[in-house]
């Protein structure tokens, strides 16, 4: 994981590709407000089913928070609501 966030903070083209394999591991991300959402896999996996995941559950939060926007503070100050969400939007790492 940290030569992922290594190489997303290093190089401009990562960030501008949402999926990055190292190591047999597939790192699918999006980057909002500075925060980026990371998905992981080992498998063969449907990869727009995921990058859809990642924005909706943007979506979702913004929605659980109420006026605030999908930041740092917001993703500080409500962790165990997003513990929740992620409880609750994922089962056994299906969405």
């Amino acid at each position: 994981m940290m030569n992922f966030a290594n190489k997303i903070v290093a190089t401009k083209a990562a960030k501008e590709t949402p999926i990055i394999i190292m190591d047999g591991v597939s790192f699918i991300h999006t980057t909002h407000n500075d925060i980026t959402l990371v998905a992981t896999s080992k498998g063969n996996i449907n990869a727009a089913l995921i990058v859809q995941f990642l924005y909706d559950f943007i979506v979702v939060c913004k929605a659980y928070f109420g006026n605030e926007e999908f930041n740092e503070s917001s993703i500080r100050k409500n962790f165990a609501l997003i513990y929740e969400l992620l409880d609750e939007v994922m089962d056994h790492g299906y969405p």
